[in-house]
């Protein structure tokens, strides 16, 4: 236990809470050992991720409290930006007075980049209150908050995220056809910890080349290796879609090539995935954040499956997330290394292994939340929908339905990238000659103090702005309830203004100059 644990006698009103706490800490502690052992035994190989993830799902769960709370109290101790954050509370007491474990995380204050980050010095977010001289690494962030910040990484840690990107691209690729494996690594390249840490992790897949979003070079490599070898693109998702244009431009048809996708960084709809993986054997993706931890969750075929069920059940979707506006990416997570809560909307995460930083109950402001694994088949299979549980992993859900600000409010229907970018992916489906690109969002204020949103988009034609205006008000109605009652009461409701720009012109032209596309315009 911590320093500080109350010196003074805990009431009698809080003895049998402390009771309880004590006997979690007793079933915890030997659970979060055994689970620990085997992820450094069994756990570095697929098949051994495998079976922890099926037969140790109960011995996750249970040492998934213990482990946060000992990572909160390790760090009130060592690491003195959070000690001097949380003083004031008390969180044995609070435990106590809760009789549950979970009561001491929540008598700490939740941490972000303004309150935390900005407020303190690297080093005092370090623990011991130093940098070490040497085995630490910085990574920089891709600057999506409005400025790029520093995250300081001990190479134990880094190591810990490479081998375990390393194994779930190994898990991912269990059935492919092809022993030779080329990655292809086209995540911006620099300090980005994306970037970097994808290169040191994949190289032990394979055969590597980080040639960054340029879709040339990625060719270039493909063409090089020739069609006896199983390809893994990792990048954010609108570049595979990027690849496969650049491809068939060159009359390259990658049907005949084994490709497989491995994606980050922003959400991926539904519609995109489908495009993908006409040529793509499968395509997934991954949660983390700069700040936060890379490889928080990823997707599975379970994940997968239950996201595409919402999708095409408004009240499984509602059920499920609590709402039906836009359909967030669903992953599965080790409780044990993430204890993931939900604080009015927003995801709270702790980081349970060993930091150079820690992050305990960090909100990066994402939209989201969590469901247990038999939560979340039991609301299926009320809904009359069967999962393929086949050999997944029983592990809890992630749903994150992207960063809180990336949204406009019109109407009293809320606007998301996501729906803007599954509408478009199907207008360039049926209209390929249109030669749709990169998308904004952006709210303009008129004169009469009204305001209304404006969709600027790439295209090749100049013309195409009335098709497009329907094309996304037809998808908007069917798929979101709020849309439809607004344009029940409201005929102007989805008058969108459609702006349209040369690729690479007039709002898009930062993009050359950024590692992720920007979706909102404040």
């Amino acid at each position: 236990m911590d320093a500080t644990l109350p010196s003074r006698a805990i009431p009698a009103t809080q003895l049998s809470g402390a009771v309880r706490v004590l006997l979690q800490l007793l079933a915890g502690v030997p659970a979060l050992a055994v689970v620990r052992l085997a992820r450094a035994t069994i756990g570095r190989r697929p098949a051994g991720l495998a079976v922890l993830g099926r037969f140790g799902a109960g011995l996750v769960e249970l040492a998934g409290p213990v482990a946060a709370v000992l990572t909160a109290a390790h760090a009130r101790r060592t690491v003195p930006a959070f000690r001097s954050a949380t003083l004031g509370c008390s969180p044995w007491r609070s435990a106590f007075e809760a009789g549950r474990l979970t009561g001491y995380l929540a008598a700490l204050p939740v941490l972000d980049k303004a309150g935390y980050i900005d407020r303190y010095p690297l080093a005092q977010r370090c623990r011991g209150g130093e940098l070490p001289a040497t085995g630490a690494e910085l990574d920089e962030s891709s600057g999506s908050s409005g400025r790029p910040y520093q995250w300081l990484r001990s190479r134990a840690e880094l190591d810990q995220v490479e081998r375990g990107l390393a194994v779930q691209a190994e898990w991912m690729l269990r059935s492919r056809h092809n022993d030779r494996i080329v990655v292809l690594n086209c995540f911006s390249m620099g300090a980005w910890a994306t970037g970097s840490s994808v290169t040191a992790a994949l190289r032990r897949v394979g055969t590597i080349k980080s040639c960054g979003p340029d879709a040339d070079k990625a060719l270039a490599a493909i063409e090089l290796f020739g069609p006896d070898a199983c390809y893994v693109v990792c990048g954010y998702p609108p570049f595979l879609a990027t690849l496969l244009d650049a491809a068939a431009a060159r009359g390259l048809d990658l049907r005949d090539w084994e490709l497989w996708g491995f994606v980050g960084g922003e959400a991926m709809t539904e519609v995109l995935r489908s495009r993908l993986e006409r040529v793509f054997c499968q395509v997934r993706s991954a949660y983390g954040a700069s700040d936060l931890d890379v490889g928080v969750a990823a997707e599975t075929d379970l994940a997968v499956a239950l996201r595409q069920a919402a999708g095409a059940n408004p009240d499984l979707a509602q059920a499920l997330f609590g709402h039906t506006g836009r359909l967030p990416m669903v992953f599965q997570y080790d409780p044990s290394t993430y204890c993931v809560e939900t604080i009015g909307g927003e995801l709270v995460v702790t980081v349970t292994r060993r930091l150079l930083s820690p992050r305990v109950r960090y909100a990066v402001h994402d939209a989201g939340g969590s469901l247990s694994y038999r939560t979340a088949l039991a609301i299926a299979g009320a809904h009359g929908v069967e999962l393929p549980v086949d050999g997944a992993a029983r592990l809890p859900f992630l749903y994150v339905a992207g960063r809180v600000d990336s949204t406009l409010s019109y109407l009293g229907a809320n606007l998301y990238p996501e729906d803007v970018d599954a509408a478009l992916g199907v207008l360039a489906e049926e209209h390929p000659e249109f030669g749709l690109g990169a998308f904004c969002l952006e709210l303009l204020d008129a004169a009469d103090g009204t305001s209304a949103p404006r969709i600027h988009v790439e295209a090749r034609s100049t013309a195409v702005a009335d098709q497009l205006r329907r094309g996304i008000a037809a998808w908007l109605v069917a798929h979101n309830r709020d849309w439809a009652a607004a344009a029940a009461e409201n005929p102007n409701a989805l008058a969108f203004d459609i702006q349209l720009a040369d690729p690479g012109t007039g709002v898009f032209r930062c993009n050359a100059h950024r590692i992720k596309r920007r979706y909102v315009l404040h």
